[in-house]
């Protein structure tokens, strides 16, 4: 499956459930990427299982959990301030599609209503 195909299972997924998931460790604690420039991810999935799939290596005590679209709404300003992005759906080969939070927000706000 290519990028583009990816997104567009991802989006058309979420558009669907108006839910994302996460990987989480504890309350609030959510797994995190770091790319070779140190920029910083929060990984998201379009499905449980995706997430669940990614509970491995370094993960393997998070849990997948999910995120509804008015939390993540707020969510993704903090994200914005604290300047760390949105890796979209990694592949098992730690492949993602980023996403700025400002972008992943207009997403939510178009299809929210």
């Amino acid at each position: 499956m290519n990028d583009n195909e990816r997104f567009e299972l991802f989006v058309t997924t979420i558009r669907h459930h108006r839910t994302i998931w996460l990987l989480e460790a504890k309350p609030g604690l959510f797994a995190m990427l770091e790319d070779n420039n140190e920029n910083a991810y929060i990984p998201i999935w379009h499905t449980e299982a995706e997430a669940q799939n990614a509970v491995q290596g370094d993960w393997q005590t998070y849990k997948a959990s999910p995120m509804a679209f008015d939390e993540l709404h707020e969510w993704l300003k903090e994200l914005e301030t604290d300047a760390i992005d949105i890796a979209v759906f990694p592949d098992g080969n730690g492949k993602i599609l980023p996403l700025k939070p400002s972008q992943l927000k207009q997403f939510i706000e178009s299809v929210k209503s």
